[in-house]
């Protein structure tokens, strides 16, 4: 996409802009999310982003108000620059749907995720997949052996509070897929709640 094509959008449902140009590219998008350009789904994956352009978009996301999709699957974000993504998201109230499978997310993006799960209530998906060094954070606890029950148990009691998330994908984290099934609870109400949450 170039510039001129994009800069003279003023509304767009939805832009795929895979392979667009790494961190240059994320810098020139996310410019047009702080503007006034109504934009719903923006598809970045497989772009080779870092950390600076995770930047950029982390402080577009903590403004922009139209966004309800993220893709960013498959980049080179980085544990820093999935903080820097996550605590965008935190603050964010209209975005629903985030992919940021792939992006080599460590301990301070785990941490950055929990504290995202206990204050935003409008993501409905999240996929976070395929980031091995997910490793979630134990504070005042030296990592031994026995402690990532303790820190799964943690991890569920959040998302388990959580109530505006429906689906997330934990597959080929530290964090066992299982632990999504709290976003499924028994009781009748509660369901009824997240699929409302889910619709809207």
């Amino acid at each position: 996409l170039s510039p001129v094509c994009l800069g003279s959008l003023r509304r767009a449902a939805s832009i795929n802009a895979e392979y667009s140009g790494g961190d240059v590219g994320a810098r020139r998008i996310t410019g047009w999310l702080m503007k006034d350009i109504v934009l719903m789904s923006l598809d970045l994956s497989d772009n080779f982003i870092r950390v600076e352009g995770a930047s950029n978009i982390g402080q577009a996301l903590s403004n922009n108000m139209t966004l309800l999709e993220l893709n960013l699957r498959l980049n080179r974000l980085g544990d820093e620059g999935g903080t820097r993504i996550l605590g965008g998201v935190k603050v964010n109230n209209t975005l629903k749907k985030l992919n940021i499978s792939a992006n080599d997310l460590g301990r301070n993006s785990a941490a950055m995720l929990l504290s995202l799960l206990q204050k935003n209530t409008t993501l409905r998906e999240l996929d976070i997949s395929c980031n091995k060094e997910l490793i979630l954070p134990d504070e005042n606890i030296e990592d031994v052996d026995g402690r990532d029950v303790e820190k799964i148990k943690n991890f569920k009691t959040v998302l388990s509070k959580n109530v505006g998330l429906v689906k997330i994908d934990l597959r080929h984290t530290p964090i066992p897929s299982s632990v999504g099934s709290v976003l499924f609870p028994r009781d009748v109400k509660s369901r009824q709640k997240r699929r409302k949450n889910f619709l809207d």
